[in-house]
């Protein structure tokens, strides 16, 4: 990979931060969420070796956007209905149902209902017109209600069953309502991504569960003019071995990456402390927003507790002087449903879960930007492939390097297997200022 070109991408994006925050515009969050201030009923706040010496007020600083990024990221796209037309929906061991997305009547739907007698089931349409994956992306809308399995797998015929791009996501069922940006994760035959006539949807039964699953609200979403493939280091909980093990061959390769952090653990039980991460940060790296009580991934929380917490840890952000500003979040435990979805894409551009397939650069659901396992070295080369391949942004997870996970050999064949790609290594900063919204 050229390195220009890499450490061009970091230095492009990042100089359009500031304009891009004064268009975008932020306000203080409603006088009712002041009381987030106060720790929350677990008990837990930042101790003082974690704060800033030179803290200023936070309540001086803003943490809600003005806009609910969400609905914006939505407005984006079109309905696919404008574009092309759909064929009748056929199902795969189960019954059809038409619905309207949602209840408003706006967008169309369909309801799979799938015994528990069948093994694989799965739902599916065509196009009437080829959709161009090279200057548009296609999403669509999943609520999963009950199943087997919560993987499904997503199929894009291009242009038909024996060519094809698949996807998996890992839906689960608390989640409600959600949209799945669609993204190679693996290809089966020769597809032509400027050729896709049509996609299913497809996941288990058996196990004496049946299925129930409502997809649809298809849209399309004009792509971003940079459409270079893309690879983003994240890593988990600010472990030592990110900066003692990664970082230094990440050096070696001009690669910046993000930590995840929770700001009141940091430079506690064997994690970075906060003048490295401001020496990371002047080398590149952002700091993500990683609000983690122990034991209690977001949804199991109240609201007002998921709201203080997601507050807290994107103050410390903003207190500390991080460049980014803590605009981007990555989950705790992986986990979220559709409330703690519309409460975090009130504070953040972009926030990354599993899914273990890449990401289009033209982002529907910001609230979930899939991530593949970095410790599965042939996972992250499939992605590193299809970002390659088909220009869109593989991002990779890590939490420990060189102990009980990843080994340190087999994350610096990871490195030389990204350089050696033609893609770019960025942050999360690069991907959000691509967006309109």
């Amino acid at each position: 990979m050229d390195e220009l070109r890499r450490r061009d991408a970091l230095t492009v994006f990042g100089s359009l931060s500031a304009s891009l925050a004064a268009m975008f515009g932020v306000t203080m969050a409603d006088s009712a969420r002041e009381d987030a201030d106060e720790p929350s009923s677990s008990g837990e706040s930042p101790t003082d070796s974690n704060s800033s010496s030179s803290q200023t007020n936070s309540s001086a600083e803003q943490l809600a956007y003005a806009h609910d990024v969400r609905a914006r990221a939505r407005a984006a796209g079109r309905p696919l209905s404008t574009v092309t037309d759909l064929g009748e929906w056929t199902a795969t061991n189960g019954k059809i149902t038409p619905t309207d997305w949602r209840d408003d009547g706006t967008e169309t739907a369909v309801r799979l209902d799938s015994p528990a007698s069948a093994t694989r089931t799965g739902i599916s349409t065509t196009f009437d017109r080829e959709i161009d994956l090279t200057t548009a992306a296609l999403s669509l809308g999943i609520e999963l209600e009950r199943a087997a399995t919560e993987t499904l797998r997503i199929r894009l015929f291009a242009p038909d069953e024996r060519n094809q791009f698949t996807m998996q996501r890992y839906c689960k069922r608390r989640q409600g309502a959600i949209r799945l940006d669609v993204a190679p994760g693996e290809t089966i035959g020769a597809p032509d991504p400027t050729a896709v006539r049509g996609l299913s949807v497809e996941s288990y039964t058996g196990g004496g569960k049946s299925l129930g699953l409502t997809t649809g609200a298809l849209r399309v979403r004009d792509s971003p003019q940079r459409r270079h493939g893309a690879v983003i280091l994240t890593f988990d909980d600010g472990d030592r071995t990110q900066l003692e093990a990664a970082k230094p061959l990440m050096d070696e390769y001009g690669f910046a990456g993000t930590v995840g952090v929770i700001p009141w653990l940091v430079g506690e039980d064997n994690r970075i402390g906060r003048q490295e991460l401001h020496e990371m940060a002047a080398d590149g790296w952002e700091m993500a927003s990683h609000p983690q009580r122990e034991g209690s991934p977001l949804p199991s929380l109240s609201k007002s507790d998921q709201r203080a917490l997601v507050e807290r840890s994107k103050r410390w952000l903003l207190d500390e002087g991080f460049e980014q500003r803590g605009e981007s979040l990555i989950w705790p435990f992986g986990a979220f449903d559709e409330q703690t979805l519309d409460l975090v894409g009130e504070y953040h551009r972009l926030a990354f879960a599993g899914g273990s397939s890449t990401a289009p650069w033209a982002i529907t659901e910001p609230g979930w930007v899939p991530r593949v396992n970095g410790d599965d070295s042939n996972a992250v080369k499939r992605a590193i492939d299809m970002a390659e391949q088909f220009g869109s942004v593989a991002t990779l997870m890590y939490h420990t390097i060189g102990e009980t996970r990843l080994s340190i050999d087999g994350f610096r064949e990871q490195l030389r297997y990204i350089d050696r790609a033609d893609v770019d290594v960025i942050v999360p900063s690069a991907l959000a200022n691509a967006q309109p919204y």
